[in-house]
Parts: C-alpha cells; structure tokens; sequence
C-alpha cells in the first residue's frame, strides 16, 4: 500500500475521534521517533507540490530529538539527531543532525492535534549514496545539507504519541555545499513517543 494511502486512512480515521473530551498536553522535551521512507525521483518542491514518483530504495531510520525552545504555545524550535539504514538500489548508513522549526498552533488541534516542521543541517553518509550519482556528479559527496518537512497527527487523548509523514532530503543546496547539484528524497511515514 503506498505511503500515501496510509497516511490518508490514519488521518481519516483520527476525524473520529470524540471531540467531547478536555485534551491532554504532552509536557515533556524529550521524543524518539521510527520511520521509513521510500526514494522519490522528484524535486524536494514537486514533492511538497504533491508529485511523487517512488522507486525501489528504502530507508529506515531512528531519531531522537529535544525541544529547546517554544513562543506561547506556537512555535517551537528542537535539535534532532537521527541514524538511517539505506537499502534496495543503495546500501549504506547516513547521520543527520538537524535544527528544526515546529509550528503548533492550529484551531482544530483540541481535536486533531497537528504540527507542521521544516528543518536543516548537516548530513553524512557513511558509504557511497548511489543514488545521487549522475553525470554532474560521478562521485557523489558523502556530506552534504539536510532538509525536511513534516506533517504531524496525534490523537488528542494521548499527547505522547503521534504519526507523521516528512520529505528526507539530502543535496548540495544549490551547489551551497562542496559544489554539488544532485541529491536525494524520501518520503517517510513514522511514529513517535514524546517523554
């Protein structure tokens, strides 16, 4: 079943909730989160857009992330460190670490508690990432800048928990960083608990 159809059918499903009851708030800084992904051959901004067109390389990753700072409820801001195993067309490891910008406040969240996050840093892959080899670059760089964006749903009775989908982007940004103009994308589906 494709991502997509996944994430769809998760979030339909929460529109049921009862919305009758008080909601509770996730206090702690603290999360761990589980993903996987699957290699989309579009553009980070196609995707974003809505066009995806995934191919058969996967990745499964562990993150672990800590919010550092929130204005009023809104905006939050965290760092988060996390470890992916590549495998399918490419096989290899790859460390991330990013500084993230989460944004909380949405009028349905009493119901369906939603955030929306866009994040930035450094990534290093500890192998070759064959997927972005191509004829500008034969030798692909094993570091280069990390980008995501994310979608988060949780249920509003259980404030720890909570599923997302997010865009794993790797690229030189623009040739920004060691002259690379190739990259990659993932589009991912996880869980994650809050402490």
């Amino acid at each position: 079943m494709d991502t997509r159809y996944r994430l769809g059918a998760c979030v339909f499903l929460l529109f049921f909730i009862p919305a009758g009851l008080r909601p509770v708030h996730a206090d702690g800084n603290w999360a761990v989160s589980v993903y996987g992904a699957r290699w989309s051959d579009n553009r980070f901004l196609e995707i974003l857009q809505g066009q995806t067109a995934l191919r058969s390389s996967h990745l499964a990753a562990l993150a672990v992330s800590y919010e550092f700072d929130r204005w009023e409820e809104r905006l939050g801001l965290e760092i988060e460190g996390n470890f992916a195993r590549h495998f399918g067309e490419q096989d290899h490891y790859e460390i991330n670490l990013i500084l993230i910008g989460r944004w909380r406040a949405f009028p349905w969240n009493s119901w369906l508690p939603a955030t929306v996050a866009f994040g930035a840093g450094p990534s290093l892959a500890l192998g070759t990432p064959e997927l972005e080899r191509d004829e500008d670059d034969p030798d692909p760089s094993r570091m280069l800048n990390f980008l995501l964006a994310e979608l988060t749903v949780g249920h509003p009775h259980h404030p720890d928990w909570s599923i997302f989908t997010r865009i794993h982007h790797r690229s030189g940004a623009g040739r920004l960083v060691g002259g690379v103009k190739g990259g990659s994308n993932f589009i991912a589906l996880g869980v994650r608990r809050h402490y």
